[in-house]
Formats: C-alpha cells, structure tokens, sequence
C-alpha cells in the first residue's frame, strides 16, 4: 500500500508534502495517479470535489480492473486566516477481480453496484440495498435505470455508455422516496476492465442530500439578507425576515428578541398562529423576559439551544397546553456579545431538525448587519432630537438629508442650499468652491426663507467629506441673538450719545472679562487720555484713594452678594496730575443666571459741590456761634429788665396807695376838678404798671 499526504489551500497549490511526496500543486498530484492507476481523471472536479468538503471526508474509490482502489481521506482545516485541506491518498492492492469486487462492495461506506451494458444491476453491498429501498419497497436487483426518475433516464444511459468506452462519467440526480422525502445523489460511473475490454460497471451513488440542502439553504439566505438589507424601517426588516424564515423552516411560531444595553430583553417581533390555544401563550410571551430563558438553556454558552429538552424552561408549561412540542433558541452575537436572540417553536415533534442550522447561517450573517442598524438606529434617533439644524448635502448644495429641526423651517420644495439663503447675505457658490478647498468652514452667518417666507437669522457650520463627496452641516438659530445685538447696537449709541451730551463719565464694567469702556467725560475726570492700560478694573480700583478703597469695594461685595441691583458710593479718587477729586459713583448691576456679569453706571465729579458743602459747613458753625452769643445776650436783658421791673413797680404801688387813701379819706372835701386830678395820676401808675410788666 502506497500513501501520500499533501495540505493545500484554495488555489489548488500544496503547502506541505508527506510521506516523501514531492507534488508542488494538484496537477502534479493528478498526472502521478494517472499514471499510477490507468485513467483519466478531470483535476477541476476533483479540485471542487475537496474544496466542498467542510469537515472530513472519506472516499473508497476502484479503478481499472478491480486490482487497485484509492482510498481518500479529505480534512478542512481552518483558522481566522485562510482555508487549508489536508488530503491523504492510499493506493491499496487487491487479490484478484472477483475477490476484489465483493472485498471493495463490502468494505465500503458508500453506495456501490456492478451494473452491465443494459444498466441490469448485477451486484451491489447492503448500503446500496437500503437506498435504494428507501426508492422502491420491493427492490430486487432490478435495473439502475428503473430506479430514477424518468427525466433522468437518459442521462444515465449515456453514463454507462460512456464507461464501456472507458470514459468516466459523473452526475447529480434527485427524487422523492415513497415516504415523500427528496434525496440528492451523485453517480460516478468507472469501468471494469478486463484484459483489454470493459466487463462490467462500478456505479458509486454518494448520498449529497445534506450538501444540496446546505447550498439551498445559503442560497435562500442570501435573498432573505438581500431583503433585510434593502428595508430601510428597521423594524419592518425584522418582521418581514422573521415571517420568512419561519416560512422557511416550516415551524408554527417565531420571535426575534432584542438584548438591550442593560441585558433586558424586548420581543420586538413575533408571529403566532391565529388558533385561539396560542392566545394565552402570546400574551404570557409578551409580557415575558427571555433571560431567564438563556440561563436555564445555557444558549449563550453553546450558541444556540433545543428548547423543551427541560422541565425548568419558563414557558413550557403556556406551551404545552397549546400544543408546541419543539423548538429552538439561537443568538445573535456581535464582537463576542449576544444582541438578539432567535426562537422557533413547532407543534410538530423534531421541527428543529430542518431548522437549526438556517436559522444558525441567518444568525451569523445577520450579526453585523443587526449591529449596525442598531447604531444607525440610535444615532437616527440623536440626529433627530438634536435641537440645532443637522443636514446633508451633496457636493452641488442639493439637500440629502435634514433632522427635524431643520424640516421645521425647511419646506420639502428646496432642493439645494442657495434656495433657502439669503442671497444678498452669502455667496453659496463662493462657499461650496471654499469647502473643496479649505474643507471647514466655522460660524457663517446668513438668513434662511423659512416655510412661512421670513428671514430667519442662522450661524451655520460646514465640513465636506471628500471621499464620500457629502457636506456635513449644522446651523444654529440666532435669531434673538441678532436681535439682542440689535438691541445693544441701539443702547450703544444712546450711550454714546447721552456721554456726548454730559459732563459726567458714564461707564459699562465687564464683571466677566475685567474689561470697562469708559465714555466721553474719561478725560476730563481722569486728567488723561483714554488708552488700553485704563480699559480695565484694576485701572479703576487703583485711582481710589487709599483711604477709602476698603469702604468701596467692601460694600460692592456686599451689594453684589446680596444680589441687589443698584449701587451708590462716594469716594475720592487721584487723577494722573496727581489731583484729588470727588467722585459720586452710581451703578445698576446686570445679572445672568443670578451671577453678577457688569455694571453700568456713572461717575459724577462732585469736588465743588463738596467745596460749597464745606463752606456752608463753615457758615453754619458761625451762624450757631453768633445765636449762642445772642441768646446769652438775650438771658442778660431778660436778668435787667426783671430787676428794672420789680424796682420800678414798688415806687408807682406807693404812689396809687396813697392817692386811694387821700380819696378814700371821707375827711377831706375835693372839688370834683381835684378828683378828676387825683383819677388821672392813678390811671398814669396803672398804664406805667402795665407797661413794665
């Protein structure tokens, strides 16, 4: 017995030779066996014929006159890099023919008969026998040909034909057992040679059934994927290819559960049968978790899981009432992560058998596709909360897409950028021929025709994406701020206007940057020029007197702490000629989000009217002094005239008393004109009286 080993790859080239072989590629392996064994043999076929081979392959193959076999043993070797195939060759000799036939029909475990010219079955082994009961109950040595359906009749007539010719023959057949079941098959028909002429035929029937089935499968699979792909609603490609597969396999339920981020679980789509017994089980599923149902069936260790096998899966017991007796879980996995799980339940017993491994093909080239479109999913799901305008152009400006926001200005009917900017505001053209070349641009500015026809202030920002040949872009609505600009522009001037129109230093403290901008009355307040070293705070606080920097700026951090609005301070300040002026200092704070950011005030010199305070001060400390003499003054006369009045009064009290007493006196007669004398002394005493009191 002869042996060779040889590892090839795809191409056909032998990367290894063994037991003193010296092949370098399949051709050279081929010519060796011709020669070695008699025939023709097609190095195409064979290379097919090993590159088919997904796991291990044995093959008894005779040649020539029955002396000699070739008994091949086919293994596929595969790593992350390359497919490889190690093939090992043993050419074994046999006793002699008729030993040799029932050596080689026997010791076989394929499917071999001797047939004649007639194609009359002269001999076959028991795997024969069984297959081809399965085509005919009553088979007995029959005819090969009245074994096949009668479309290929023909074929196999010209197939033992040829090998009479001594010209091997190959063919693919299919047909449906007596039980319903459909085989595929593959004859290799080689001649018996006898001295100089061919005897008999050898008919090796390869039972191919898996393989074609495999084939369907991957084909069916694409076309499923190709629909999946092409279906932009994400959800609508999971229904539709879960009620495909499920078509498919020729099972009663399936779900397509997602994983979330948090490893929760979410049916996202699901097909029932419409019997009222799978109700219950529907709605028990949609309220269910499935990861309690990965962990009891292990599905995430072995891929994929026949379900039912265990009392412990959590919904068998909603199955079984309405009637599921199989079924299967296979997950998706992405990067070594599950990110969806498969399920399929049948009312029939061994479903899965048809279905596992589809559904295993669909669950691998589904994988990536599913991750994507869950980003792509999400990522939609940012792009339209994003409150700012996102869109997409072309090269040209045509608009290929826009987020909500943007749709919520933009009408459907613009097409390309320069419909909707304001044409005297941006060149468009200008700015697509800038993208090509700078790729950025930041912060342009330019008004929009919304859907109600108003200009609409925008900030835009713009990246084109050369290889894709997309503009990328985003725009913000600037609208208040342009008008807040507006606005500013318009207080500025009445600002200006109202320095130009006073004495007084008007000023804007940026609390923020440190910065204050100072009106017109800067120099004559300050005795100097305004220039960038007194556009400052630290400018300002260091012109305060020494003395009463403490009082000011506490009390600022007092005001501003205390969150009030206005401020007043007088203190003094020292200009650049070294002079000391009064200032009255009065200011109405602007806050933001509670935070103090400036101050805009006035700064009034009050030097001269502090001058007149000081000499009204003056006057008035006079004035208080001469009052103080005067009402010392006053006490004095008030002292004299008392002392003058009680002195004075004793004299006339004398002088009415006896006056009384003479007329009082009854002795004395006075002439009624001496009376009248006496009466008017005593109204003369009581009129001098009155006049001292």
């Amino acid at each position: 017995m002869e042996k060779f080993i040889s590892l090839i790859n795809q191409e056909g080239t032998i990367l290894l030779n063994g037991n003193g072989s010296v092949f370098r590629n399949l051709n050279e392996l081929i010519t060796f066996l011709e020669q070695k064994l008699g025939i023709s043999i097609s190095s195409d076929l064979l290379l097919k014929k090993i590159l088919s081979v997904d796991r291990e392959l044995n093959m008894d193959v005779p040649y020539a006159d029955a002396q000699v076999k070739l008994l091949i043993n086919i293994k596929h070797l595969y790593d992350e890099n390359e497919s490889r195939w190690l093939i090992t060759l043993e050419i074994a000799k046999l006793e002699n023919s008729s030993n040799g036939e029932k050596l080689l029909l026997s010791n076989t475990n394929q499917s071999i008969c001797l047939v004649n010219k007639d194609g009359m079955i002269v001999d076959a082994n028991e795997q024969f026998k069984k297959l081809a009961l399965n085509v005919v109950p009553d088979y007995n040595q029959k005819s090969i040909i009245e074994l096949l359906d009668a479309e290929y009749h023909n074929e196999i007539i010209e197939a033992i034909e040829a090998a009479y010719r001594g010209i091997s023959k190959q063919l693919i057949i299919s047909f449906l057992t007596h039980l319903g079941k459909r085989y595929f098959l593959q004859i290799s028909t080689l001649p018996q040679i006898s001295g100089s002429s061919v005897a008999l035929i050898y008919c090796i029937v390869e039972d191919i059934t898996a393989s074609i089935i495999e084939k369907e499968d991957k084909y069916k699979a694409e076309l499923l994927l190709e629909s999946f792909h092409n279906e932009r609603d994400y959800n609508t490609a999971i229904n539709n290819l879960l009620k495909q597969i499920l078509v498919h396999i020729k099972m009663d339920v399936g779900e397509f559960w997602l994983i979330r981020q948090d490893k929760s679980t979410h049916l996202v789509a699901s097909e029932y049968p419409d019997e009222s017994s799978f109700k219950n089980f529907e709605n028990f599923s949609q309220k269910h978790s499935l990861e309690s149902q990965e962990t009891e069936t292990d599905a995430s260790a072995k891929q994929n899981s026949v379900l039912f096998y265990k009392d412990s899966f959590p919904r068998r017991k909603q199955a079984i009432e309405c009637g599921i007796q199989s079924g299967f879980s296979v997950p998706v996995i992405f990067q070594g992560k599950r990110i969806a799980v498969f399920t399929f339940l049948s009312i029939q017993e061994h479903a899965q058998r048809n279905g596992l491994k589809f559904v295993k093909l669909i669950a691998q080239q589904i994988s990536y596709s599913l991750a994507f479109r869950r980003s792509y999913e999400s990522l939609n799901e940012v792009f339209e909360l994003i409150p700012d305008m996102v869109c997409l152009f072309d090269r040209n400006g045509n608009i290929i897409k826009g987020n909500k926001a943007f749709h919520k200005y933009i009408s459907a009917e613009k097409k390309n950028i320069e419909d909707i900017a304001h044409k005297t505001d941006v060149n468009i053209a200008e700015v697509l021929n800038r993208l090509r070349n700078e790729k950025i641009i930041e912060n342009l500015q330019f008004r929009i025709a919304t859907k109600d026809d108003l200009p609409l202030w925008t900030e835009w920002s713009f990246t084109f994406n050369k290889t894709e040949g997309v503009i990328y872009a985003v725009a913000s609505n600037i609208q208040l701020r342009k008008l807040y600009d507006l606005a500013i522009r318009a207080d500025n001037e009445k600002f200006y206007l109202l320095g130009k129109s006073t004495q007084d230093l008007i000023y804007e403290k940026d609390l923020i940057s440190n910065k204050i901008e100072w009106g017109d009355g800067f120099s004559s307040t300050y005795e100097k020029e305004n220039n960038n070293n007194s556009n400052t705070l630290t400018f300002w606080e260091e012109s305060i007197d020494e003395n009463d920097k403490e009082r000011v700026f506490s009390d600022l951090k007092m005001t501003l702490y205390r969150k009030k609005e206005l401020w007043k301070q007088e203190y003094k300040i020292i200009t650049a000629q070294g002079k000391q002026k009064n200032i009255l200092d009065r200011g109405t704070i602007v806050y933001q989000n509670e935070k103090a950011i400036k101050i805009i005030g006035m700064m009034q010199d009050i030097s001269a009217l502090k001058k007149n305070e000081e000499l009204l001060t003056q006057l008035n400390d006079a004035m208080q002094v001469r009052a103080q003499q005067l009402s010392e003054s006053n006490k004095e006369l008030e002292s004299f005239a008392y002392i003058v009045s009680h002195d004075l009064q004793e004299p006339l009290r004398m002088i009415s008393s006896f006056l009384k007493l003479l007329i009082e006196n009854k002795d004395n007669r006075f002439s009624e004109k001496e009376v009248d004398y006496i009466n008017f002394a005593l109204d003369g005493a009581e009129r001098m009286k009155r006049m001292i009191n």
